[in-house]
């Protein structure tokens, strides 16, 4: 189901489980499109920025990384 984003990140963190860095890095990519910002903000979205986010870390990509907490701070700060 490649149209449901939170698959597409839960099989981005696989591959990084499974040590395939090439095609971790290409859902990454794919799913970066738009710095993340079309990342739908349903109930799963927490979850797919964390895994997102297990991702940019362990492919070392920290311009992705700060994408990812920069997205999460301004949520945390929203809500508070």
């Amino acid at each position: 189901y490649p149209q449901l984003i939170g698959w597409r990140c839960l099989l981005a963190s696989v591959y990084v489980w499974l040590e395939r860095w090439t095609q971790a890095r290409q859902q990454l990519d794919a799913l970066a499109y738009r710095d993340f910002e079309d990342i739908p903000r349903d109930a799963s979205w927490l979850s797919n920025l964390w895994a997102l986010s297990d991702v940019a870390a362990a492919l070392g990509d920290v311009r992705r990384a700060q994408l990812l907490y920069a997205l999460l701070d301004r949520e945390w700060q929203a809500m508070r």
